[in-house]
């Protein structure tokens, strides 16, 4: 639902128009405390537990979007006694890229704390700001030139508790005989789950 929410979509249409400059990091998190027991899923490596697949997979799509697929996966984190990590943080490194100088994105998830749902995207000429791009961002800050200037700020209000847009674009798809959606390709979905899956790697889960 992330990636169909209107200002992620506008924020992805700024950065293409080089209204920042050139991306050079992303910085994303989420992550909860959770207490439930080892038989829940969140624990279960049976029923693909853990933080990354769980609370990772926003920070992944968040980046994806802008970077693309990272050319280095550098993973840290702890496990839960089921195995499965429970709290986890990388840095991923983007390779200069048709003309695209290379970049940098860090990432955070867990199952051990109350995180801020933030969304940062750097550029040589500016920055995008969201406090909370997890299910329903209502604001979207574009900084502009020097540090210490007023943002641009966008806002946005709709109904519904995040998934008004996925469901209308699955509909859009459907009615039109598309089988995948451009705004999340089946190649990005594919990028994402390698990005995971290396992070995870890295970690141990």
């Amino acid at each position: 639902w992330t990636r169909t929410n209107p200002l992620i979509r506008e924020a992805s249409q700024l950065v293409i128009a080089g209204e920042i400059g050139e991306v050079r990091h992303v910085n994303a998190s989420f992550g909860f405390a959770f207490d439930g027991p080892d038989s829940h899923r969140l624990l279960d490596p049976e029923q693909a537990g853990g933080a990354i697949l769980d609370a990772g997979v926003y920070p992944v799509h968040a980046v994806n979007l802008f970077l693309g697929e990272p050319d280095q996966v550098r993973g840290f984190g702890t496990l839960a006694s089921t195995g499965v990590d429970n709290h986890a943080a990388a840095l991923l490194v983007f390779d200069a890229l048709n003309g695209r100088p290379a970049a940098t994105a860090s990432i955070l998830c867990t199952l051990e704390a109350d995180l801020p749902t933030r969304l940062e995207i750097y550029g040589t000429r500016g920055r995008i700001l969201f406090d909370d791009f997890f299910i329903r961002p209502q604001q979207m800050s574009v900084f502009h030139g020097a540090r210490g200037t007023d943002p641009e700020v966008h806002i946005t209000q709709w109904p519904g508790g995040g998934y008004t847009f996925q469901a209308q674009e699955v509909m859009r798809c459907m009615r039109a005989g598309e089988n995948q959606s451009p705004l999340v390709p089946w190649s990005h979905s594919l990028e994402v789950a390698r990005t995971l899956a290396r992070w995870q790697a890295e970690v141990g889960a």
